[in-house]
């Protein structure tokens, strides 16, 4: 089953608001109620929209005419079950302040908290809540940032039912990330460990959460969000006989005053992500909360930033945690570029002890690098031992990548550089060096090769030629001369001999170097 997160992305991004015919079937199954309890200063039951999947009313108050007005709690009961989610709205913003279960009349010590640092993001903490010390305890807590370009996108005219959804696909995305355990499955325990959340604590968050979720999900399906703007008129029929008329959340049942701030609430981590034409997706630009990071696309987790799993375009949601514990989501839809074709452009690496070294070669210049340890640039330095990946993007949005394996043993590219006398020369295993040939030296340093000898057998005219060369696959040593790539293969290097052989017309030259 698609996770439950990105239906409700999808609602929220690409929902049917402006469909006309989707509200015909909620209107005729929500009820209206005017003020009949006699109490001008009422919280009482203003609606409730009852269907074959479950019923959802409506507390709050009312105007003088005794029609509803600020709406304050909603409680959803699915049918044939026995829990009831609150979620709670703040009257002044009317956005969801915070939510909570109640399973045959027992409150759940789970709460959920919602916060909004701005326009374009929401911070979701999850508390254990101490109903009789009204006290709470944070188990975790997220930051969604959503960005303005994403269809309806978060703007400072969305409705408090948009903000409800927006809200709930961040609960259940941060429960899968913080704590291994959700409606859609185990995560893992990447994140979770290093959060610190147990496997039975987050088994124990994610039955309210995922009730909370499914019942956000249904007030943003069956609820058009302009019913209270005028549309839709109250009614006079008598409130329903099976349903509490004073609302249920009492100002003692509210936990939002005493739960305890979310200290990464409003510092998010910001973030870009991108697929290429391969289905990679690439997170990039990571600033914000304190290294080192870990990253997740749905439900997998890494500790770099690349996610080759040829991914389909889609609506995808991305996150980073740090190293304090902070998470940043963000929900984007993605679509690949338009194929590239494979000999676009080719990369080459050079590799030492603790450093990479990648340059592209073809595409379309200027290039973007990302290695698998978060460098950004041609060059990973301080590198430990291991494999890491590079992903280049060229301008036209064309990715290749490469792996390449760091090791203490390939160190070549530092120890060729210096100054090297030919000192041997054999073809076939024969000797063809003359002892009293005149010398003839090798200078690399780190880039360049420059060669000097001379052309006559006296010693007196001198040559010297310079050109490029790179080291590959640790033994490959390639020297680029103005008519082709000379490819030799390094069969010694120590710090005062350097052996190389070279495969010619089915003849092995072996040339032996002294360093000077």
């Amino acid at each position: 089953m698609k996770n439950l997160t990105f239906l409700f992305a999808l609602f929220l991004f690409f929902g049917c608001s402006d469909d006309e015919t989707s509200t015909d079937n909620t209107e005729s199954n929500l009820v209206i109620y005017k003020n009949l309890t006699g109490d001008n200063n009422a919280d009482a039951l203003q609606a409730q929209y009852k269907d074959l999947e479950g019923t959802l009313n409506f507390y709050g108050n009312f105007d003088e005419e005794l029609n509803p007005t600020t709406i304050r709690t909603l409680t959803y009961q699915k049918s044939f079950n026995d829990t009831i989610v609150s979620l709670i709205i703040d009257p002044l913003t009317n956005k969801l302040a915070s939510s909570y279960t109640t399973v045959n009349g027992v409150k759940s010590d789970i709460v959920v908290k919602f916060d909004y640092p701005s326009d374009e993001s929401l911070s979701v903490s999850v508390h254990e809540y101490d109903w009789n010390n009204m006290t709470s305890d944070i188990i975790y807590g997220v930051n969604l940032e959503i960005p303005n370009n994403m269809g309806r996108g978060v703007s400072s005219s969305f409705t408090w039912l948009e903000i409800l959804v927006v809200s709930t696909a961040i609960v259940e995305v941060g429960s899968t990330i913080a704590g291994g355990v959700t409606i859609i499955g185990t995560l893992g325990t990447a994140l979770g460990a290093s959060a610190g959340i147990a496997a039975a604590a987050a088994a124990a968050v994610a039955a309210p959460v995922a009730a909370i979720a499914l019942a956000i999900g249904a007030v943003e399906i069956i609820l058009p969000s302009d019913a209270f703007g005028g549309e839709l008129e109250s009614s006079d029929l008598p409130y329903p006989e099976d349903t509490e008329i004073e609302n249920p959340v009492t100002t003692e049942d509210d936990p939002t005053p005493n739960l305890t701030p979310f200290d990464c609430a409003g510092v998010p981590i910001s973030f870009e992500f991108l697929i290429d034409q391969d289905g990679t997706i690439v997170l990039t630009e990571v600033t914000g909360g304190e290294g080192p990071y870990i990253y997740a696309i749905e439900e997998e987790v890494r500790e770099y930033p690349i996610f080759p799993n040829d991914y389909e375009n889609g609506l995808y949601l991305a996150c980073v945690k740090d190293a304090n514990n902070c998470i940043s989501c963000r929900a984007q839809e993605l679509i690949r570029p338009t194929p590239c074709s494979e000999d676009t452009f080719d990369i080459v690496i050079t590799v030492t002890s603790n450093s990479a070294t990648a340059s592209a070669t073809g595409g379309q210049p200027p290039y973007v690098y990302l290695w698998s340890n978060g460098s950004n640039g041609p060059t990973a330095n301080n590198l430990s031992e291991g494999t890491y990946t590079v992903s280049i993007t060229d301008q036209n949005g064309c990715t290749n990548t490469a792996d390449v394996i760091v090791s203490q043993e390939n160190n070549y590219q530092e120890l060729i550089i210096g100054t090297w006398l030919l000192t041997g020369v054999t073809v076939n295993g024969i000797n063809d060096l003359d002892p009293n040939e005149c010398d003839y030296t090798w200078i690399l340093d780190g880039t360049n090769m420059t060669s000097n000898g001379y052309d006559d057998g006296d010693c007196l005219i001198e040559f010297s030629e310079t050109y490029l060369y790179t080291i590959e696959n640790f033994i490959n040593l390639n020297i680029n001369t103005d008519e082709t790539n000379v490819v030799f293969e390094i069969s010694e290097l120590t710090e005062t001999t350097m052996v190389l052989k070279a495969y010619e017309d089915n003849n092995l030259t072996i040339q032996t170097f002294t360093r000077q």
